[in-house]
């Protein structure tokens, strides 16, 4: 039986009915037909009603009252009572040695039963300690081995997922073709292969899209979350900044894009090259191409519309394709000033994100 489960309105209305008189939320715990489809709610309000028992009971100074129960759901539920009672102040904060039990008990249970059973023992020691001598000697050791804990639970749950993720890219890179179809609805798969590309790719990453836009700063936090510090290129045209009405000065605009919309995090090395004819404003390269030292990807639409709308396609580029690609690209990233495509001016500049 799960007390947990016990709708909101009907709890509300014994809690409320238990301040006003014990005995009249008992009779309305007690009150009922006989059907036996309302066995679960009856049995569920007479639970609810014992907690609240309980708890007068450790109002009344009973510390007997403060002991764990063996059922794991009765025991949260007492906490969470427990703590909504400090956060009102409508009780009083206990001595340590209380919650002891409570701590040992909670580092049985899963950690979202276990926070909700450590957030009452925290607050109320923060409560009963923190105007005190005891201080430095009860809530510093006890802020340590919280911070200790959940680092410990993140490397742990970090280490598996990592785990996880590389079988699972390895089986599905096994599986897929050479060149990869993405249909709607297969985003995961897509990004499947370009996390796969990226944590693989040594020296540098390029990244050139004609449409790549503040939107697309979420391929950089992609990037970055495979792999924390390969600089990364990224070359797009004029034209688009102009069609998008992107503000200048644009490099003030995508930084301060990146903080507001992306990450708090530093995006690390990333150079963004504004390339296109001095007339029209376009790039002169068509395609979408990602490349590293040795590797490449060509993505057939933006990495945001991946797996959305129309069937697209995904597919490696190998080291003697890449040579030329990268060696073209590099006319741009480390031109300055105005260059020649096709007979025609092109105007660039560049800004660290």
């Amino acid at each position: 039986m799960d007390i947990t489960t016990l709708p909101n309105s009907r709890r509300r209305i014994i809690d409320f009915a238990h301040r006003i008189d014990p005995e009249f939320a008992s009779s309305l715990a007690s009150e009922s037909d006989d059907d036996p489809g309302r066995e679960l709610a009856r049995e569920q309000a007479k639970q609810r009603l014992e907690l609240l028992k309980r708890r007068e009971r450790v109002y009344s100074g009973e510390n007997d009252a403060l002991k764990p129960d063996q059922n794991d759901v009765e025991c949260i539920e007492f906490a969470k009572m427990m703590l909504s009672g400090l956060n009102s102040n409508r009780i009083n904060s206990f001595h340590i040695d209380f919650t002891r039990q409570h701590i040992k008990k909670a580092s049985q249970m899963n950690l979202k039963d276990a926070y909700e059973v450590l957030s009452w023992v925290i607050e109320n020691a923060v409560r009963r300690y923190s105007d005190t001598d005891q201080a430095k000697s009860l809530l510093r050791p006890l802020y340590e081995a919280s911070r200790l804990s959940t680092e410990l639970a993140f490397r742990i749950a970090a280490r598996i997922q990592s785990i996880t993720d590389s079988g699972i890219s390895a089986a599905r890179h096994t599986a897929a073709s050479e060149n990869s179809l993405i249909h709607n609805g297969e985003r995961e798969k897509a990004l499947t292969f370009i996390k796969d590309f990226v944590s693989k790719a040594t020296d540098f990453i390029i990244i050139t899209d004609p449409y790549f836009g503040l939107e697309e700063l979420e391929f950089v936090k992609l990037i970055r979350g495979e792999n924390l510090i390969i600089p990364i290129f990224i070359l797009t045209s004029r034209k688009h900044q102009q069609d998008t009405r992107i503000q200048q000065p644009w490099d003030e605009t995508y930084q301060s894009y990146w903080r507001m919309n992306i990450s708090d995090s530093d995006p690390g090395e990333v150079t963004v090259i504004m390339i296109g004819n001095v007339k029209t404003g376009s790039h002169p390269i068509h395609d979408r191409w990602c490349l590293s030292e040795n590797s490449g990807l060509r993505i057939g639409t933006s990495v945001k519309s991946l797996g959305s709308g129309r069937i697209t396609e995904i597919s490696p580029i190998s080291k003697t394709e890449s040579v030329p690609l990268i060696a073209e690209l590099n006319r741009y990233i480390y031109g300055k000033g105005n260059l020649i495509h096709g007979g025609d001016l092109l105007r660039l500049s560049s800004f660290r994100l």
